[in-house]
């Protein structure tokens, strides 16, 4: 017997299976990130794909999958940039940079271990932090609590 491993241990595959093939998924935006880098909508999709689709597919973590790889040619200058004033050179490169961070904020908040006083000392990647507010129009947070909240706050705009 297949066993699937959802998210708190493994799941027998027959009573999960067997609920999946009669269940219609409702439209709920709950998403979770395959161990095959695909994003699911939500658990009954995700358990539907186990089940019916993919071999040996896990749970990676709750929220949509980070992009691996975006393109990288650049032609002239990068139309993209973001409201800290950071160039990119597409949209798809901002928003793998947001999702790294953010699912590293999410490991750090899991783990119940937030930094506390002053980020440049206390958080272990603060320079992707750094990088991702740029040194110009943002002023860098240096606490965790402005941190989240300033994080939240940085959008990309086109550079015309």
């Amino acid at each position: 017997m297949k066993l699937l491993p959802f998210f708190a241990g493994c799941i027998f595959a027959a009573d999960v299976c067997k609920d999946a093939a009669v269940s219609t998924c409702k439209f709920v935006i709950d998403e979770i990130c395959g161990s095959n880098g695909k994003t699911y909508l939500n658990e009954c999709v995700f358990q539907k794909a186990a089940c019916f689709g993919e071999e040996d597919l896990s749970v990676a973590y709750k929220g949509a999958c980070c992009p691996s790889s975006c393109p990288s040619e650049i032609k002239g200058e990068s139309p993209y940039r973001s409201t800290c004033g950071v160039l990119y050179p597409n949209d798809c490169e901002f928003y793998r940079q947001k999702c790294l961070l953010r699912r590293a904020f999410d490991k750090i908040i899991d783990s119940g271990n937030a930094p506390e006083g002053d980020l440049q000392t206390s958080l272990d990647n603060f320079e992707n932090v750094r990088r991702f507010f740029g040194t110009g129009d943002c002023e860098l947070p240096e606490t965790w609590e402005e941190l989240l909240e300033d994080f939240e706050d940085v959008f990309l705009e086109y550079n015309d």
